[in-house]
């Protein structure tokens, strides 16, 4: 009976420890290494400034999803209305909550650069590629439930090569 206690104990363990080990290695900051855009069929090996932070419960995403680098202001700190507009587009950003199970990552936004994000949804698949992390987009919703048009219209996906910054 003894022996059977251990060898349940012993599978349980080892059934356990790999979610356990991947929960607890997400937390860190990251930033964005590589994206690949499937639709497009294209790759981005050097991305612009990211920044990626996880904590035990929390997250916070930072990046600019474009290959261009974002211009100054033409007069500083006073922006135009094209400038704010464009500068709209550039940048994607929110922050909340995150939780982890079946090897998908489900992200809740406290904070979003897009109000109706707020309270939304996002949810990406995760795998390691060696140290690093591969985030793959695949479902995105407002806070009422409503699809994002680019996920629901996209045959392809949109996949984000993490690499640790520090722990």
């Amino acid at each position: 009976m003894r022996l059977v206690c251990k060898i349940v104990l012993v599978s349980i363990c080892l059934a356990t420890s790999p979610r356990l080990i991947a929960e607890s290695s997400i937390e860190g900051v990251w930033e964005i290494s590589k994206i690949v855009w499937d639709v497009e069929a294209t790759t981005n090996s050097e991305p612009l400034p990211s920044l990626m932070i996880f904590t035990s419960a929390h997250y916070s995403f930072v990046w600019m999803p474009d290959e261009t680098a974002i211009e100054a202001f033409e007069t500083r700190w006073q922006p135009t209305d094209r400038e704010k507009l464009q500068r709209f587009d550039e940048l994607v950003v929110n922050t909340g909550s995150y939780e982890i199970s079946n090897e998908k990552i489900r992200v809740t936004p406290t904070i979003a650069r897009m109000p109706e994000f707020m309270g939304g949804l996002m949810v990406y698949g995760f795998e390691w590629s060696g140290d690093d992390l591969v985030l793959t987009l695949l479902e995105e919703y407002t806070f009422d439930g409503v699809s994002a048009p680019w996920v629901e219209e996209s045959s392809g996906k949109i996949h984000l090569t993490l690499s640790r910054v520090s722990d």
